[in-house]
């Protein structure tokens, strides 16, 4: 750090407004997808129900994600830990940390609605609404229980990024933190598999040409781009995590 003395390495740069850059313009994509998914529920199909409320909440979430990492890229996220003091690397992590609490929530919230669109919207038999109602209620558990184990590792919540340290209660060991963030994402990337085949399997029983079911459920497997990004997140946080438990790594991001 720069206020440690430490050398900096070279070819070092900042990252930050590339990343700054990503998401601006997926915040952008999010709330065009939202407007226009709104507008049509409420004078094409004249129809807002729960679902819709949900993805509301899931935009919400969103905005809340994106500002707490403007916030993070503003303080130096993106930036060598050699180009930060001990109070920015501070900042750094505590809006990173405050964002990565944010996630589940919103992914929580996504899929609800998803679910509850295949549920009320789309007529399946009551054996596979069963089983829906079944994986919602496991993702209403490991999402929920991922934000309150984030928010519970330490007693203040701020001793979580505070430097220098203060007086708290924290967990000795981060594998919960670890184990909660896998554990959410794998079956992120489960029930996004199962949603998607399940839309597509009622899509392909409707009467329409092959040609409008494939484009249709091409568009309706956008939503597996997601499970994708879900893939690299946990290779990336499990990377992170081995190199946390080696010492200081040479990049913030």
């Amino acid at each position: 750090m720069r206020d440690l003395g430490l050398e900096r390495p070279p070819g070092a740069q900042s990252n930050g407004p590339a990343l700054l850059a990503v998401t601006i313009v997926s915040f952008t994509f999010v709330v065009v997808s939202t407007f226009l998914r709104v507008i049509a529920r409420l004078y094409l199909v004249r129809q807002f129900g729960v679902e819709d409320y949900l993805i509301l909440l899931a935009t919400s979430a969103v905005a809340v994600i994106t500002a707490f990492t403007a916030k993070q890229i503003i303080e130096g996220g993106g930036r060598h830990e050699w180009d930060l003091t001990r109070g920015e690397l501070a900042e750094t992590s505590k809006w990173g940390n405050l964002l990565e609490a944010v996630i589940p929530l919103a992914a929580l919230f996504t899929k609800l609605s998803i679910c509850l669109f295949l549920t009320l919207r789309i007529p399946i038999n009551k054996h596979l609404k069963r089983c829906i109602y079944v994986m919602m209620a496991v993702l209403i558990i490991i999402n929920g229980g991922s934000f309150i184990i984030l928010m519970a590792q330490c007693n203040p919540l701020n001793a979580w990024w505070r430097q220098p340290p203060i007086d708290s209660e924290c967990w000795a060991s981060n594998e919960p933190v670890f184990l909660a963030g896998v554990l959410q994402a794998l079956y992120s990337i489960l029930t996004d598999f199962i949603c998607s085949g399940l839309a597509v399997a009622v899509l392909w029983s409707v009467r329409m040409s092959r040609e409008k079911k494939l484009l249709t459920c091409g568009l309706m497997c956008l939503g597996l781009v997601a499970t994708a990004f879900s893939i690299v997140r946990i290779v990336l946080y499990a990377k992170d995590q081995d190199q946390a438990s080696a010492g200081p790594t040479p990049d913030m991001e």
